[in-house]
């Protein structure tokens, strides 16, 4: 219940401004030689960047385009779709197979098998593209090692790179790109898209649950389709419900915990959506703004935690939830324990004051 990963299909949603900014530049025979794609997960920024790296590597490119597209019986849609292209790289963390699972970072000596490749002659005599994802999956090694290729780019080599928090790569690295930011997807645009890769497997209200989750990211949608994630989020805010109104059903709290600690996938999603659920509360007080509700009872627990305390307050709870969480799959804590822990303290903070306290402050 997903779409097709980035390499493999070329349909594009959204997202005009950038297409066009890159359009212009190449049009105009001005393209920077970096450009940073930045935004919040799963809007579409690979999608974006393959577009554009077929675009550049098709034999059929003229200037003057009016789109990015590419005939999908053009050799180059396949080539990129295989990972046979000569021309084009991709630096992405790659998998551990001591370990099962993918490297925690891009390391150094990517960077430097890069630059070896990109020592030797274009295999088309063409452009070549090198797509960074993400940017922030570089250490401090690896991003220095690129700043230095950036420094001094080889001609006719485009990079592109993406970042979900640009704000926390090199302040070097980024003045050496054309930042391009992209906002979430519109609603309509991700109910269009759910109603393409899931409508036969999820009903309209499962869809609008879940775009509703998503926030504008379609790929988050999606992964918590695939997930289950609106029964679990349904699931959680029952648990909270008892939690939080003072009648808490302790058993139903342990065998949740238990449920979702069993293995690692499912606790992360549960930790996710905890996680979201409060951060988008705290983020709908800060706009002085009532929080919408996505499924029964959320909206109205959200109040009762926002009533509770001062939003500094709030934000230090999320923070400290949060890093619980981190150290919970960095150390390997008992799962169960750190679940139920963050929901006691939720409970603790709204016990902290009378329940008169009154509107958010």
């Amino acid at each position: 219940m997903t779409a097709l990963p980035p390499r493999q299909h070329t349909a594009f949603v959204g997202h005009r401004d950038a297409e066009q900014a890159f359009l212009q530049a190449w049009n105009q025979g001005r393209v920077h030689h970096a450009w940073l794609f930045s935004g919040m997960r799963g809007i579409g920024k690979a999608t974006l960047a393959m577009r554009i790296a077929r675009f550049v590597l098709s034999d059929r490119v003229l200037v003057g385009a009016t789109t990015l597209a590419v005939s999908e019986d053009d050799p180059v849609c396949s080539r990129i779709a295989q990972d046979t292209h000569g021309d084009f790289r991709v630096l992405e963390r790659t998998w551990d197979e001591k370990r099962k699972r993918l490297k925690g970072d891009i390391p150094v000596d990517d960077i430097r098998a890069l630059s070896e490749w990109l020592s030797m002659t274009s295999s088309r005599g063409g452009w070549r593209v090198v797509l960074v994802d993400t940017a922030d999956d570089m250490n401090r090694n690896s991003a220095n090692a690129l700043l230095k290729i950036l420094e001094e780019p080889p001609q006719r080599t485009l990079f592109l790179m993406l970042s979900h928090c640009p704000g926390r790569l090199l302040p070097t690295l980024r003045s050496r790109c054309q930042h391009v930011p992209m906002r979430p997807l519109s609603e309509a645009q991700c109910q269009d898209l759910m109603e393409r890769y899931a409508a036969s497997s999820l009903d309209v209200e499962a869809r609008r649950i879940l775009v509703q989750l998503g926030e504008g990211s379609i790929g988050q949608a999606l992964d918590l389709a695939s997930q289950g994630g609106v029964e679990h989020y349904q699931a959680l805010m029952g648990i909270l419900r008892g939690v939080l109104e003072g009648s808490p059903n302790l058993p139903a709290l342990y065998t949740f915990a238990d449920t979702i600690s069993r293995t690692e996938d499912v606790f992360r999603l549960a930790t996710d959506l905890i996680l979201w659920w409060l951060g988008r509360a705290i983020r709908y007080a800060g706009r002085k703004m009532e929080c919408p509700g996505i499924v029964q009872d959320d909206a109205s627990l959200a109040r009762i935690v926002l009533a509770a305390a001062p939003l500094d307050q709030l934000i230090e709870v999320w923070e400290k939830i949060r890093a619980l969480f981190e150290r919970a799959e960095a150390v390997h804590l008992d799962r169960k324990q750190v679940f139920i822990s963050a929901v006691l303290s939720l409970q603790a903070l709204v016990r902290s004051v009378p329940q008169t306290a009154g509107s958010v402050r």
